[in-house]
């Protein structure tokens, strides 16, 4: 419906978290479209909180489309009564954060990462991973993103000066 009605918009299919049902799943879901599905949205938090890859290799094995991590970071506090344990602190952020990066260079073909929040939200919330605290002040896994968008920025330029002009 959505491509149907605009045309110009890049469509992701679903998102999809980084557990074992999921490579069944998604292959499931990809013979089962009416459309090739070139887009896979992924939620990695397992993978980024318990630096692990598996999660994640298996979502780039379940098929050929690009993968976006839409949802992921390293948690700094969560009390949401989930069955699922991680660590959490903004120490732990930071690890996760590096791995994180280190996750989206697994393959060529995930090509964005959406960290996931930007702001701490209320105390009384039961999930922050955020980058920044409630003040707007940059906490430790905002560096860690920081000097990894420096480093690609850097890149670039070094590659657009060593291209010949024409």
């Amino acid at each position: 419906m959505l491509r149907n009605n605009c045309r110009g918009c890049t469509v992701v299919g679903p998102a999809v978290l980084d557990t074992l049902a999921m490579p069944s799943w998604v292959r499931r879901v990809e013979r089962a479209a009416r459309h090739r599905i070139g887009i896979w949205a992924i939620h990695n938090y397992i993978d980024a909180n318990r630096f692990r890859t598996s999660g994640t290799r298996s979502l780039l094995r379940a098929t050929r489309a690009k993968i976006w991590f839409t949802e992921t970071g390293g948690l700094v506090r969560r009390d949401n009564g989930s069955r699922i344990e991680f660590a959490d602190s903004k120490t732990h952020a930071v690890r996760a954060t590096r791995w994180v990066i280190k996750l989206a260079r697994l393959s060529p073909r995930v090509r964005r990462v959406y960290f996931y929040h930007w702001t701490a939200p209320p105390r009384k919330a039961t999930w922050d991973s955020a980058l920044m605290d409630r003040r707007g002040r940059p906490r430790p896994a905002f560096k860690v993103v920081s000097a990894f968008v420096r480093g690609l920025r850097s890149a670039a330029r070094r590659r657009a000066a060593a291209w010949p002009m024409r």
